[in-house]
């Protein structure tokens, strides 16, 4: 329901209304989710049909298409497949990266469009240093967070139901659980 109503936009068929690039690759995500839930092969030939479909003409590039319909046919059939455990890290941190590949790659690989090759390889090590960065600034921002919302709720003095400060600043590592009494309250500290 989903995809056919976002294939509404990827077909133009709102008459007079030019529609901005989100909602018009909407159909994408859609796309994209439905390969990935389809489980059964019912699903999965629903979604073969999909891909099919609506894939080709998109970009206007029939080479572009191919490659993306091969792999969308690709992750819909073959869900799984063996792999080294080096390869499979390997393949875990472009996945882990990909919106930040995607976020820099179109100023990383303008600049080495002479060797295109070493441009897609310096746009994936950007992207995975970018990624690297982001993830280090929001574990650094979460942990002064949770430090300063700890320190500012003993030096207010209030009294905060253990299970209350136990959502709020929970030590890694620590069930909850283990921090609340039977009947709620705290137990011996």
């Amino acid at each position: 329901g989903l995809m056919a109503l976002a294939l509404g936009f990827r077909y133009d068929l709102v008459p007079g209304v030019e529609l901005p690039g989100p909602l018009a690759v909407s159909w994408l995500f859609a796309l994209g989710w439905a390969v990935a839930k389809a489980d059964t092969t019912v699903a999965r030939l629903c979604a073969t049909l999909a891909v099919v479909t609506t894939v080709p003409g998109f970009h206007g590039h029939a080479q572009r298409e191919a490659v993306i319909v091969a792999g969308l046919l690709l992750l819909t059939w073959v869900p799984t497949i063996p792999s080294t455990r080096l390869l499979s890290r390997l393949l875990g941190t472009l996945a882990a990266s990909s919106l930040y590949i995607y976020l820099t790659h179109w100023q990383v690989y303008q600049r080495l469009d002479g060797a295109p090759l070493l441009g897609v390889a310096a746009s994936l090590v950007v992207g995975i240093a970018y990624a690297a960065l982001a993830r280090h600034a929001t574990a650094l921002l979460s942990g002064l967070r949770s430090h300063d919302l700890g320190r500012r709720l003993k030096d207010s003095q209030q009294s905060v139901p253990l299970a209350l400060s136990a959502l709020l600043v929970r030590p890694r590592g620590i069930k909850l659980t283990r921090a609340i009494g039977a009947r709620g309250g705290p137990k011996d500290r």
